[in-house]
């Protein structure tokens, strides 16, 4: 089977959810794909989970060399945001 290391967005299903969120945010060069076991648990327990891809790494090697760490502080507040809405 092949690895899906796509960012998701995980919703409860109808009646199962509790009103909490979490935001899951992979590791450098890491992918979305090795936060879908600890998210899985989190949504079987009414949780919604997001897991976008983390600045610079959806592009390679390359792509990453370019990217600050400012550039993650940022996107994980702009996730946050999307997620609080």
């Amino acid at each position: 089977m092949k690895e899906d290391p796509s960012p998701f967005d995980w919703h409860p299903p109808a009646g199962r959810a509790n009103g909490a969120a979490a935001l899951c945010l992979h590791g450098l060069t890491g992918t979305p794909y090795e936060l879908r076991p600890i998210a899985s648990v989190l949504l079987e327990r009414g949780v919604r989970t997001r897991a976008p891809w983390m600045a610079g790494h959806a592009g390679g090697h390359l792509e990453l060399e370019q990217t600050r760490h400012e550039d993650w502080v940022e996107l994980a507040r702009k996730e946050l945001a999307a997620l609080r809405e």
